[in-house]
């Protein structure tokens, strides 16, 4: 299942879902030995969806400096966050914490 979130140049972009993305953190978190920086957990999950250059180049809105799938990236780790499932101990460093908060 994938979603389409944007038209480039008259062509529709695949982007993978908000469920794709948070099993691919969490995948990502665990391979990374339960913890990792957000630009490695980023890596590693485009990595394990086989992310196109095309979804890459896709801006988040009319944001130079982000792209659509870090965009959406940052909120896999944020519902991973509220459910109790990770920690953010500083804004770019995150963790798997699978017990209470």
């Amino acid at each position: 299942l994938r979603e389409v979130t944007s038209m480039k140049k008259g062509k529709e972009i695949q982007m993978p879902t908000y469920a794709q993305l948070v099993e691919a953190t969490f995948a990502a978190l665990k391979k990374l030995g339960g913890s990792g920086k957000n630009d490695e957990i980023n890596s590693l999950a485009i990595s394990i969806l086989k992310v196109s250059e095309k979804v890459l180049d896709v801006p988040h809105r009319d944001s130079t400096s982000l792209s659509e799938i870090h965009y959406r990236l940052a909120w896999a780790r944020t519902l991973l966050k509220n459910t109790t499932c990770g920690q953010r101990p500083n804004p770019s460093l995150f963790f798997l914490s699978l017990g209470p908060k």
